[in-house]
């Protein structure tokens, strides 16, 4: 079983203890399924996509991210620089450890009252702050889930988008970001991030929900993977959860027969495909010469009388993808000062 107690140890701090783990993603890669299954665990409450950590990571990283806000971002990143320079001990890590607390004591109320050892919360766009839940949260565990970026899109178009491209647009960082935070995520050897893949989840879900058990420190029980009727919930997957009641493995290859069916549909994909390139997609785990093999096999006709997708979708900028380099350095000075204690401890 997980280990807990009154207290833990948050970079000087003592704080309440939150067993807390976390799902990042693509969106439409499945995060609904694996945190529905986890969440059948006796010891587990899921709670649905809380959000919860991204205003208050923006609140201190505006100028990071680059995103709009009804103010100017950079000149409160310099206020809030100054503030925590001149006036607290700690500096900005002084920040950091009140936001855990908070973050901490948070989701410890809602454990508690729902009289669980641990709290699962998915936000898929958490693939935007990995580097600073790792830097914020000591005691935390996330899992990466990764998932074939065609069939992420490919689910997108069907679900999201269906018809309107322009709109394709509205998810830029979802479908060009995601994938180089996930990757150097992954990459990072940080103990505390655990790489799942949407593929395995659903072809042998009882192996990869047991090694997750023991990554998460829970007693191993069986049977996850039958979730029968799935919570609706405001946030998440509003189609595939809820038409099944256990893992499906036929999810994994339908990308390749909406292509095969939608000449829009088929370039949108294979043109994303070279947006991302080789590199990018062999360090997710997927090969890119398949990937084209698959798309040349039901390539439809009419094809060349599509628009590109950069019609709809600008190319990566060279800063986002430096920045997404930067993150990776973050990680591993952070891992490099932390201490080699064990995650879990055996019963």
């Amino acid at each position: 079983m997980l280990e807990t107690s009154d207290t833990h140890s948050n970079g000087g701090s003592t704080v309440g203890t939150c067993p807390l783990a976390l799902i990042a993603s693509q969106p439409r890669a499945g995060s609904t399924l694996l945190q529905t299954m986890l969440g059948k665990h006796p010891d587990v409450v899921s709670a649905g996509e809380t959000w919860l950590l991204l205003p208050l990571v923006y609140a201190l990283e505006s100028r990071t991210h680059g995103h709009p806000m009804p103010f100017d971002g950079e000149l409160a990143d310099q206020a809030v620089d100054d503030f925590a320079k001149s006036m607290l001990p700690g500096g900005r890590r002084s920040i950091e450890r009140a936001m855990a607390t908070m973050v901490n004591g948070i989701f410890d109320q809602a454990r508690n009252a729902a009289g669980q050892k641990m709290l699962i919360d998915k936000t898929p766009r958490y693939y935007r702050i990995i580097d600073e839940i790792l830097r914020i949260l000591d005691d935390v565990r996330m899992v990466l889930l990764i998932r074939n970026p065609l069939a992420v899109f490919s689910s997108i178009l069907d679900t999201w988008i269906r018809g309107n491209w322009p709109y394709i647009a509205v998810h830029r960082d979802d479908l060009l970001m995601a994938p180089v935070h996930l990757a150097v995520a992954s990459e990072c050897g940080d103990r505390r991030l655990r790489t799942v893949r949407y593929e395995d989840l659903t072809a042998d879900p009882d192996s990869v929900l047991a090694d997750l058990q023991r990554f998460l420190g829970l007693q191993l029980t069986g049977g996850l993977a039958d979730y029968g009727e799935a919570t609706h919930r405001r946030f998440g997957d509003p189609k595939g959860i809820g038409l099944h009641r256990s893992a499906n493995a036929q999810s994994i290859d339908k990308w390749v027969c909406r292509a095969g069916q939608d000449p829009v549909h088929w370039r949108m994909l294979d043109d994303y495909r070279q947006m991302l390139g080789s590199e990018l997609l062999q360090r997710l785990g997927y090969d890119d010469r398949q990937l084209a093999d698959q798309l040349a096999q039901v390539r439809p006709k009419a094809v060349g009388l599509v628009p590109p997708l950069t019609t709809f979708l600008r190319r990566p900028v060279k800063s986002k993808m430096r920045r997404s380099i930067k993150s990776r350095i973050r990680l591993a000075q952070a891992i490099s000062q932390r201490p080699t204690t064990p995650l879990t401890k055996s019963a």
